[in-house]
């Protein structure tokens, strides 16, 4: 999530201290685009021809903003390790599964906030374009994205758990083989969105589920991030199946957003 390790334990130089308050940053200045959108929506809420595709346009974008919140005051936690070592490897997936589940959120929250909106006759036209290059960004580029973002921090665990051992292990394999079946799994549901397969209703509901696992998997890493820093040692390394659950949750997340997106169209 922060680094990919090219080097051994002893002499590596990733300041994760540092590069997590960078994170933190980022997440705080997220946080505020989708603190402005709120702020927007409850001011000039979207013409909609019904009220409850808008009260369900601001579930994702609050969403988004409670778990980049979250994640902002996780990576604060994380800056206070200060140094390479292997609880700060461990902390990288643990802070890592909230940004990536709150950032991929805040646009999916604008994929549905265009959704919610009906354009006039003029702006229709552009209104299609611009929310299927936000779906295609979000199915064939983020999703993917946010995956391979967090095995920079199981690669970074690796290095401690194996040192510079060459090849592949599970993480790998898992890793990778997720990145492609999130790729898959965004093409299908395009492909199926386009015969007109799945009903509007489950859209809905999928939007409200997606915003909760939002805020439950943000909270949850600010946690399981505050647990490790307490109750850990500075050279406990987490044991590979809570990172291959980890990669779990973000999967089923993403793959959610991704199915959830592809049907939404205008």
């Amino acid at each position: 999530m922060i680094y990919l390790g090219q080097s051994g334990p002893s002499d590596a130089v990733q300041d994760y201290g540092t590069i997590a308050g960078l994170y933190s940053q980022l997440a705080g200045v997220l946080a505020g685009f989708a603190f402005v959108g709120i702020i927007a929506l409850v001011t000039t809420p979207p013409k909609s021809a019904s009220g409850k595709v808008v009260v369900f346009s601001f579930a994702p974008l609050i969403a988004s903003f409670i778990g980049l919140i979250a994640t902002s005051l996780d990576y604060a936690i994380v800056a206070g390790e200060g140094e390479h070592n292997a609880r700060g490897a461990s902390l990288e997936t643990v802070a890592g599964v909230g940004f990536c589940v709150a950032g991929n959120m805040l646009f999916y929250s604008i994929l549905v906030l265009l959704r919610a909106t009906t354009p006039d006759r003029g702006s229709k036209k552009v209104l299609r374009i611009t929310t299927s290059v936000i779906r295609s960004s979000i199915v064939f580029g983020i999703s993917p994205l946010v995956i391979f973002l967090l095995y920079g921090g199981a690669a970074d665990q690796e290095v401690h758990r194996y040192g510079r051992a060459a090849g592949f292990h599970t993480v790998d394999f898992v890793a990778y083989a997720l990145v492609i079946v999130t790729f898959a799994v965004g093409a299908a549901a395009t492909w199926r969105a386009r015969k007109a397969l799945i009903r509007r209703k489950v859209r809905q509901k999928m939007i409200l589920i997606l915003s909760i696992s939002t805020i439950v998997t943000s909270m949850t890493c600010v946690a399981g991030t505050s647990a490790t820093m307490i109750f850990t040692g500075e050279d406990s390394l987490e044991p590979e199946f809570v990172t291959l659950v980890q990669f779990g949750v973000l999967a089923i997340v993403t793959w959610g957003i991704s199915l959830s997106s592809a049907n939404l169209r205008v």
